[in-house]
């Protein structure tokens, strides 16, 4: 039961990571763009 907890805590915290990941990269993609411009 207290490792199921962990376990789904864990899985949402390595999701808002992933997604917050995800944006950085697509902030870094359009400065890249747009140093070039």
């Amino acid at each position: 039961r207290q490792i199921s907890d962990y376990f789904r805590r864990l899985d949402t915290i390595i999701t808002l990571h992933q997604r917050k990941c995800n944006e950085l990269k697509e902030i870094k993609k359009y400065m890249l763009q747009n140093m070039f411009v």
